[in-house]
């Protein structure tokens, strides 16, 4: 046991030193070449009341340290985090106010959706079964192939069909199917009317390949061709629309080449065409519908060529329309100008050549246009004949 004076000395050496303690001063470490100095923070005054400490102390405090160091640095991964998840664990406590409102505003939310979906659900059932939509009238312009009753037989609605169930994308196609529909389309006027709106493929020629076929201004034949149908339209020639892979880009071509040139051939007044013959190599062959005339454009500036054959036309007045063949694929001297050569057909041959279309040519003598622009004419060459190769 203590003594009580022993115990009552000892408090107050307690109570002195904490009373007399100071806060602690900042000395740099030291260096071969620079003094300790008092940290500028802290008077160095202040330091001096502060008792060292024991040197034994420190040396105790630093082995510990180093002792705590190395068990942790041997320690496992799952060893060190252990303390902390125990520590992390034992001060949490469930914050359950939260977690109460989080879920009572979910469920609200699902409730209201789910009720949503359902009435629209609902809704959706009765307007697509009331008889307040069903199908009454048919509003249709009809066109020169395509009448109102056509288009009645194609979409197939019962009066009882309610509007809002139908597929107006899959009856714009069925209309569009018919030969002579290039694009149409539906729309509904609620509550019972359908409006269908059409329109038509523009033959712009017969194509010819072993069948008559009617093509398109685009070169898209649609339609094989029947009694009736064809009127003036010219025969477009040496097409293959059987082709396959790169010869049919090439085949869609020459359609196109074909109609280019029966574009610029109608934008002035000459005769009317019958056939255009597209070569192997696209060289062009045109023969008129009344006279039969050949012309051979050949490959090259077409539009050119043609302005030469215009000239050809003006040059010799009334006996243009003796033509047989006119020579307009040879070559085009900037200098010179271009050679023109044609063939006529003599008057007393023209109503024999039209009665016996079906006998072989015969030659006989005739005349030779070579022309340059001027209406220069001289005598050479052979017949052609004058009849025309399709109607």
């Amino acid at each position: 046991m203590i003594p009580l004076r022993s115990a009552s000395k000892f408090l107050r050496g307690i109570r002195a030193s904490s009373t007399a303690r100071s806060p602690t001063v900042a000395v740099m470490p030291s260096h071969p070449h620079r003094k300790a100095t008092a940290s500028r923070s802290r008077p160095a005054a202040r330091s001096a009341s502060r008792p060292a400490r024991s040197g034994r102390v420190q040396a105790a405090r630093k082995g510990s340290a180093r002792k705590n160091r190395k068990r942790a640095l041997s320690a496992t991964p799952e060893a060190r985090s252990a303390p902390a998840r125990r520590g992390m664990l034992s001060g949490w406590t469930p914050r359950w106010g939260p977690m109460m409102r989080w879920t009572g505003r979910a469920v609200a939310t699902g409730a209201v959706t789910y009720g949503m979906l359902m009435g629209l659900s609902a809704g959706v059932d009765y307007a697509t079964t009331a008889p307040d939509f069903a199908v009454n009238s048919l509003v249709f312009e009809s066109t020169e192939h395509v009448n109102s009753e056509d288009v009645r037989r194609i979409l197939e609605i019962k009066p009882s069909t309610n509007i809002l169930s139908l597929d107006l994308v899959a009856l714009s196609s069925k209309v569009a199917a018919e030969p002579w529909v290039a694009r149409a389309s539906i729309s509904r006027q609620l509550p019972d009317t359908l409006t269908v709106q059409v329109e038509e493929h523009t033959p712009k020629a017969v194509i010819l390949d072993g069948s008559f076929f009617l093509v398109d201004e685009d070169g898209e034949p649609f339609k094989r061709l029947e009694a009736g149908e064809r009127g003036a339209l010219p025969i477009i020639s040496g097409i293959d629309l059987g082709a396959s892979g790169a010869e049919l880009t090439e085949q869609q071509a020459r359609i196109k080449l074909a109609l280019g040139a029966l574009d610029q051939w109608s934008s002035k007044t000459r005769p009317k065409l019958s056939e255009i013959n597209v070569g192997r190599y696209r060289d062009l062959t045109l023969y008129t519908a009344e006279t039969g005339t050949q012309l051979r454009f050949g490959r090259g500036d077409f539009a050119a060529r043609l302005d030469h054959y215009d000239g050809v036309r003006v040059a010799l007045g009334a006996h243009a329309e003796r033509l047989a063949v006119v020579h307009l694929d040879h070559w085009i001297d900037e200098k010179r100008g271009a050679k023109v050569v044609t063939r006529f057909v003599r008057d007393e041959d023209g109503d024999r050549l039209l009665a016996h279309a079906s006998e072989s040519r015969k030659s006989s003598p005739n005349n030779e246009v070579i022309s340059n622009g001027s209406d220069r004419i001289e005598a050479q060459g052979t017949r052609a004949r004058r009849i025309p190769r399709a109607h």
